[in-house]
């Protein structure tokens, strides 16, 4: 009988604690969502399935969206990732991971049937550089950020192959969760990006704005379903992008 009453304890608690995972504000319903009194059409919706092994490490996650279906298989070292494998009905790739004595990662490689694009990492101090090539090995883009403690990207500086400057962004975290951005590229275009997360940590509402002379808005919403570790088993994300006035822009950026 104490044993039942256990049990009936802990289930409970789950329970209790599942129907507390905190969420957006706004409402979807029938294929829309209003947001600041404007009813705006999901564009998408894109569903993962998440499986995880006995240490929580993803293992393998699947994607639906629209009518396309993929999957990713997770291979690791330890707790460091090493290998994604990817499989899709346009075309399968690898991705591999290669890291430093500090576990700092240090080279990306993307492998296709017709190539692999490489992506290296230099540290120094507070500053990480990243260098993207091109199948053949030339340079594609760099990217030089400042870093914090935590490996947050504070600040970045985007050039293309030649040194030009492309763009710059800066970040805004709080408790290690990226919060905003400001990005501007050098034609003056400007981007800005605002997030959202639930209490388990994870991002519930992505808000994008272009700054065009016609505004474009993104907003994806994430809905969650948690095992009883807490680890997010299945997420569904809709997506919305409409053309917006200056004025009905949110002001997170203020």
């Amino acid at each position: 009988m104490r044993k039942k009453i256990i049990i009936f304890i802990l289930l409970a608690t789950l329970i209790g604690c599942q129907s507390k995972v905190t969420t957006f504000n706004e409402v979807i319903k029938d294929g829309k969502v209003e947001m600041d009194g404007i009813e705006y059409d999901i564009r998408s919706v894109t569903e993962l399935t998440n499986e995880y092994d006995r240490n929580d490490n993803l293992i393998r996650r699947d994607s639906k969206y629209d009518d396309t279906e993929q999957y990713t298989e997770f291979v690791y070292d330890g707790d460091l990732l090493i290998e994604e494998k990817r499989f899709s009905s346009h075309q399968d790739s690898t991705v591999l991971y290669h890291y430093d004595e500090y576990d700092r990662e240090i080279k990306i490689e993307y492998v296709y049937k017709i190539g692999t694009l490489t992506t290296e990492f230099k540290y120094d101090g507070t500053t990480k550089r990243l260098i993207s090539k091109n199948m053949d090995g030339s340079i594609q883009q760099v990217q030089e950020a400042i870093i914090d403690d935590q490996s947050n990207i504070l600040s970045f500086k985007s050039y293309d192959a030649d040194g030009n400057l492309h763009a710059t962004s800066e970040n805004t975290y709080v408790n290690n969760k990226l919060v905003s951005s400001v990005s501007i590229d050098s034609e003056g275009k400007k981007v800005t990006n605002y997030y959202e997360y639930n209490n388990f940590g994870d991002r519930i509402f992505w808000y994008t704005i272009h700054h065009l002379d016609e505004p474009i808005m993104m907003a994806h919403f994430f809905e969650y379903v948690y095992n009883k570790d807490s680890l997010p088993i299945s997420v569904k994300i809709h997506r919305v992008q409409s053309i917006i006035e200056k004025d009905e822009i949110r002001d997170y950026w203020e």
